[in-house]
């Protein structure tokens, strides 16, 4: 009786097709969005600094105590009407921290941006938000757009 070697290369499709199925099983991705709420303030890149520098320092004591990292950043991509209103943030870099994250992408679904009277259209507005804690008092950077 002749035995042939095994050959990677040589599958059965009925073999493909599991491991195709269970690498695919594997794979999950979860997407973050924040809505404005018109109960909420809106926010110019400047007070959305220094709304998220005040919540940001309220953390900088856990943090450390948690051994987090005391700086980092988070991105989205902020949908804007035409009038330069948010209207919907899609959390597209974590912090690595849920509930900043979270604080981050709720601002940034209040943000207003400035439009030319010429380009008076909907958009998407990537922002990105940085934060750095130093002992008792933190900053935050809030970038919209390159700008």
């Amino acid at each position: 009786m002749k035995i042939a070697p095994f050959s990677p290369r040589k599958r059965s499709p009925r073999t493909a097709l599991a491991v195709l199925v269970m690498s695919t099983a594997c794979v999950t991705t979860t997407t973050r969005f924040f809505l404005p709420s018109p109960a909420n303030p809106t926010y110019t890149t400047r007070q959305a600094e220094e709304a998220l520098s005040q919540y940001v320092r309220l953390q900088c004591a856990p943090r450390a105590e948690a051994q987090r990292p005391d700086s980092g950043s988070a991105e989205f991509l902020v949908e804007v009407d035409s009038a330069g209103a948010a209207t919907r943030a899609e959390l597209r870099r974590s912090s690595q921290d849920d509930v900043l994250d979270g604080i981050f992408g709720t601002v940034a679904a209040q943000m207003t941006f400035p439009r030319d009277s010429a380009a008076r259209r909907a958009t998407r507005e990537a922002v990105s938000v940085d934060f750095r804690c130093a002992g008792d008092s933190a900053t935050v950077r809030v970038v919209a757009g390159g700008r």
